[in-house]
């Protein structure tokens, strides 16, 4: 679900807990990383993590999606190998763990 910028970053605020925790997800076993405001296109999303995982600042790749649509991405490494990093969207976390979460509005 796409969701706007202020309200993403709410969002983007209540999960930060799960930073450094530890959680299997589709049969792995990962470690939350980061928890960031991330666009919501597929495509853009792609790039946007990459450029993260490569060192850019995410306030600044962020900035570049003025008036978008964003969502909030958890950026994962597998339990037993730091090094590799994926993300997921944290409606997948949310469903997943079968997470009650009241959505913030606008």
């Amino acid at each position: 679900m796409a969701y706007s910028f202020s309200v993403a970053e709410e969002i983007c605020e209540d999960f930060e807990d799960l930073i450094d925790t530890e959680f299997h997800f589709e049969g792995r076993l990962l470690m939350a990383e980061r928890v960031l405001v991330a666009p919501y296109a597929a495509e853009q999303c792609e790039e946007f993590f990459s450029k993260c995982v490569a060192g850019v600042d995410a306030a600044t790749l962020i900035a570049d999606h003025e008036g978008s649509e964003f969502d909030v991405i958890v950026i994962v490494s597998e339990a037993d190998d730091a090094a590799a990093l994926s993300y997921l969207r944290i409606g997948a976390y949310i469903a997943d763990k079968g997470v009650h979460y009241n959505f913030p509005e606008e």
